[in-house]
């Protein structure tokens, strides 16, 4: 299923991705890569994620042993070897290292057998639990939890009947002893492997009589889904119009977190219409469009936004300047050559001193007006950061308080990860793919990397230099990598980062005059390898080490 980004904005949708700890392989030792980018085909089709609990743990295990007296509960581990052989014996993969087994007794006898598993639906984990009687056939199949909204279908007694009476001798596979769903495939092959994986570690384990013996009297919400507190890592992704947001919770329930997601979908709507350049009536493309006309009138939030920009703008003479992006945009849109002359007056036009803004008597709107008919303004370099202190601020006011916001570079946690330590962020290396030049951790702090936006200005302004003579020619550094500085705020360390690069400097004075901030600047040095420049309190947070990491996050297509 393939769709636009446009199409996709135009729609507004809320995005989730699978709780992160769910079906991961060996996991890295850090949270989140600075600066790595999630595509519109990393995401799943728009409002897939729908979550319906039937069963929390404990209601699902009265379900299972309604006719028992007594329920025990026995942890097994599964060592690499029993793994390996549980995962031959199925012809599947296995994401558990260990199961909660659930054993219920009769008049002091074993009667029945229980494990609540997780399989992967098409974009999301089905929980559900399998009750095996002590002859090893199947007595019921439970759905507790539902993600998506096609599919479900799965959860319907009649479908799950199918399974009552199967053992570990039957195939258990769509199209020979399991009735297809149309638009479930994916869901139904997910319920097959977690019921053949939850017979074949009962028959392996407990059907023999190996194991059971130790098994502890069973207390509510001590294993599997529960609607209660959770350390898990939930992950939803919002598309804006310059690139995809992707907000992390932990230690809180998937449906507390399912309401803050929904809070801050809103959130993500509201920014668009107001800021994205990619949605055609939204405020700053109504001001570029007739500002050259007349004062467009313009709301408090933009007006602030664009003030400051205009500020750092005159701090850093032009180097970082809100009307180059419009300027950019031309050049790159444009097939056409362009003389020098003309050039030149383009050129001439994308200067943040083209755009004078009133502010009214300052308790409304104010206006924006634009000098020429060729300047226009972009903020999408400052706008990053913005965005990702406005989606905490919602996150917070949903009740969250442990949580990361990351948007093209820009990165914001505030609480603490869901092993409870500060969130540890991986610094790519900018010489060598796919590893690390260190470590960020961070609590109630943003961080920031210059990345694909503002190395675009830079092969913009390589390109003019060398193809034309304009005169006022901003300056840029082939040599520089990349800035990295960290924030009380994401719209500060957004703003610093380009700030520095685009000034073409390792100067940290600009670090240094924003008080709480701190830098890193990497570059070429003089031998041809890494060079590394940091302001002192950096020091203390940036942990130099070399490591693996992932730099794609990606997700396969689902014909459902």
């Amino acid at each position: 299923m393939k769709h636009t980004l446009s199409s996709v904005i135009t729609a507004f949708i809320i995005l989730i991705i699978t709780p992160l700890t769910t079906f991961a392989e060996e996991p890295f030792q850090y949270d989140h890569v600075l600066g790595q980018k999630l595509t519109i085909e990393d995401i799943e089709p728009p409002g897939n994620y729908d979550l319906e609990v039937f069963f929390n743990e404990q209601q699902a295990v009265e379900h299972i042993f309604t006719d028992c007296d007594s329920v025990f509960i026995d942890n097994l581990v599964l060592d690499p070897q029993q793994k390996q052989n549980l995962q031959d014996r199925i012809k599947a993969e296995i994401a558990e290292h260990s199961f909660a087994v659930f054993i219920g007794k009769k008049q002091g006898v074993i009667a029945k057998y229980a494990i609540i598993t997780e399989e992967k639906g098409c974009f999301h984990p089905i929980t559900f639990i399998v009750g095996v009687n002590a002859d090893g056939s199947v007595d019921n199949v439970a759905i507790m939890a539902y993600r998506e909204s096609r599919g479900r279908d799965v959860a319907r007694a009649r479908f799950l009947h199918q399974y009552k009476g199967k053992t570990v001798n039957d195939p258990i596979r769509m199209n020979r002893d399991i009735i297809h769903l149309t638009g479930a495939t994916t869901s139904v092959r997910g319920v097959n492997r977690g019921v053949r994986k939850a017979l074949a570690a009962l028959d392996q384990f407990y059907l023999n009589g190996e194991r059971g013996a130790n098994a502890k009297p069973y207390q509510a919400n001590s294993a599997g889904y529960s609607d209660g507190a959770e350390s898990a890592l939930y992950s939803q992704a919002y598309v804006m119009t310059d690139g995809i947001m992707e907000a992390v919770i932990t230690n809180v329930s998937e449906a507390a977190a399912s309401v803050a997601f929904k809070e801050l979908a809103k959130e993500a709507l509201r920014l668009n219409l107001k800021i994205g350049k990619s949605v055609k009536k939204s405020e700053i493309n109504i001001i570029n469009k007739k500002g050259a006309k007349k004062p467009q009138k313009c709301g408090k939030e933009l007006f602030e936004i664009i003030k400051t920009a205009i500020d750092y703008s005159n701090l850093t003479g032009g180097n970082l300047d809100i009307a180059e992006g419009f300027l950019i945009e031309k050049l790159k849109n444009s097939k056409k050559k362009r003389k020098p002359d003309k050039l030149q007056k383009l050129y001439n036009a994308a200067t943040y001193k083209n755009i004078e803004l009133n502010r009214g008597d300052g308790k409304g709107f104010g206006s924006v007006s634009l000098k020429e008919k060729s300047t226009g303004i972009d903020i999408t370099l400052l706008s990053k950061g913005y965005i990702v202190d406005r989606a905490v601020d919602k996150l917070k006011s949903s009740g969250i308080a442990n949580a990361l916001v990351s948007f093209a570079g820009v990165t914001k946690a505030i609480g603490t990860s869901q092993n409870g330590k500060n969130w540890k962020i991986a610094v790519p290396n900018p010489m060598e793919k796919g590893v690390s030049a260190g470590f960020i951790e961070i609590k109630d702090m943003a961080v920031a990397i210059t990345g694909d936006y503002e190395r675009e200005y830079i092969n913009i302004r390589k390109m003019l230099a060398e193809d034309f003579s304009l005169a006022g020619q901003r300056p840029f550094n082939v040599d520089m990598f990349n800035i990295v500085a960290t924030s009380p705020s994401a719209f500060e360390a957004n703003v610093i980062t380009s700030a520095m690069y685009l000034s073409a400097s390792t100067d940290l004075k600009l670090v240094s005059d924003n008080p709480g901030s701190e830098g890193l600047v990497f570059y070429k040095s003089d031998a041809g390898g890494l060079g590394q420049k940091m302001t002192e309190g950096m020091k203390t947070l940036f942990s130099e080490k070399r490591e693996a990491i992932s730099t794609k996050r990606h997700k396969p297509s689902c014909a459902f």
